[in-house]
């Protein structure tokens, strides 16, 4: 419906469960926030979608397309999120984890067009 968020996020997260991405190790989750530090300030993003491990990192994001909301490119929502991601992930080894951060990190990425 015009000027909601359609039903995609679910569908996506529904998908990566039954393929197999949701194990003991591992939880779908949708929504999720993300605090990004860019240019100094530290700025609020939300996941659609994402997959994360048992000590909380992010290992793959979701993207929809919500063009049909508001005028926006997924693929850079989505390489913001990424490096939130990555962000994030780091501060947790660091931390809670008491193990030295990344210098680099591969997050899988997806945008979504719908269904596509």
């Amino acid at each position: 419906m015009e000027g909601e968020e359609s039903a995609v996020i679910d569908f996506a997260a529904e998908l990566l469960r039954v393929i197999g991405y949701e194990r003991d190790d591992t939880v779908v989750r949708t929504r999720k926030i993300i605090w990004l530090n860019m240019c100094g300030q530290t700025v609020l993003a939300k996941t659609d979608v994402c997959l994360m491990n048992a000590a909380s990192e992010i290992l793959l994001l979701v993207q929809e397309d919500k063009t049909h909301i508001n005028p926006s490119d997924p693929e850079a929502q989505l390489i913001a999120e990424t490096i939130g991601a990555f962000q994030e992930n780091n501060a947790k080894r660091v931390n809670e984890l008491f193990l030295e951060p990344l210098e680099m990190q591969v997050i899988p990425g997806i945008t979504m067009v719908g269904t596509f």
